[in-house]
């Protein structure tokens, strides 16, 4: 995570740096040194120094939970607590949603806000495009082992597996006694690159959620089934299904509603679906089978496919 970060600085810095400045990553502190000519307040040339402590040494677990509401919506909580490794206070929580989506946040516990941020995302091509995020942020934040219970947010949209950013509370240290002047441009532009890496991903520690997504428009049934059957697998690859045995039995129930559909058997296709849910209710109740996010992901796609039916 570091070293990605480093390398974005970098390519940030040659892009916009003179031959004087340079940039590198302290190993021994875990900071990044910026080095750059700037203009003291007299307006005389001087190297400046600035330190940047990259916001990433948290230890998020991040719990989300899912329960349908009375007029047919979804109710999304999530319980963030900052593990036992983190070495800063994490101070920020947001998840990865489609534009589409339509949400209704709810106010978090005392200290702690929450609104929509549109962001720029450049980790799959390298170049920048539009995600949007519900973000929580608190004041001062979770130390190591604490938690906050109380992010909610209430959506028309199924359960889908979504991205969450954490991030901590950091420092930037600069401007030595005397200057640099803040009216200086290099000044100027580096503080607000830096600003810009606070909202890059790569400057957040990344996990994996649930979060709503709305169903496709037109709805095919068979195609849904591949990414209920998608769904599946990812469960199992992220540890949200606890071993392989009861993978397979899912995939059996998966696989045979997928033939019924492929035939035409609707009803046959609905009956191993509902058994299907009757099994991952039954999972959801024995301890360590399986994970609130499985249970949601699994549980109200196969329900909402089988009302297609």
């Amino acid at each position: 995570m570091r070293y990605i970060l480093f390398f974005f600085i970098l390519v940030v810095a040659q892009s916009s740096f003179s031959q004087t400045d340079t940039l590198y990553f302290d190993p021994a502190s875990g900071n990044y040194i910026i080095r750059y000519l700037g203009t003291t307040q007299s307006g005389q040339d001087t190297m400046v120094t600035l330190t940047y402590e990259p916001p990433t040494a948290i230890d998020p677990v991040i719990q989300g939970f899912v329960s349908p509401t009375a007029d047919g919506k979804y109710l999304y909580r999530y319980r963030i607590t900052n593990g036992t490794q983190a070495q800063q206070n994490l101070v920020e929580f947001s998840l990865h949603y489609d534009s589409t989506v339509w949400i209704e946040s709810r106010t978090p516990e005392t200290s702690w806000r929450n609104y929509p941020r549109k962001m720029r995302d450049y980790s799959d091509t390298g170049k920048p495009k539009p995600t949007y995020t519900w973000v929580w942020r608190g004041d001062q934040g979770l130390e190591a082992t604490w938690f906050i219970d109380s992010c909610v947010v209430i959506s028309d949209g199924l359960p889908t597996i979504t991205a969450s950013y954490s991030q901590a509370k950091t420092r930037i240290w600069a401007w030595p006694a005397g200057g640099p002047n803040q009216k200086d441009t290099t000044a100027s532009d580096i503080r607000m690159k830096l600003l810009r890496l606070e909202v890059y991903p790569n400057a957040n520690v990344l996990r994996k959620t649930i979060g709503p997504k709305l169903p496709p428009t037109p709805f095919v049934p068979l195609s849904f089934l591949g990414t209920l059957i998608s769904y599946k697998h990812q469960a199992f690859d992220l540890g949200w299904i606890k071993n392989h045995g009861i993978a397979t039995s899912l995939d059996q129930k998966l696989d045979n509603a997928k033939v019924q559909l492929e035939k035409g058997n609707n009803t046959s296709a609905r009956n191993i679906l509902e058994a299907f849910v009757n099994e991952v209710e039954a999972l959801n109740k024995q301890d360590g089978q399986i994970t609130n996010e499985a249970y949601a992901l699994l549980k109200f796609n196969t329900e909402y496919l089988i009302g297609k039916l």
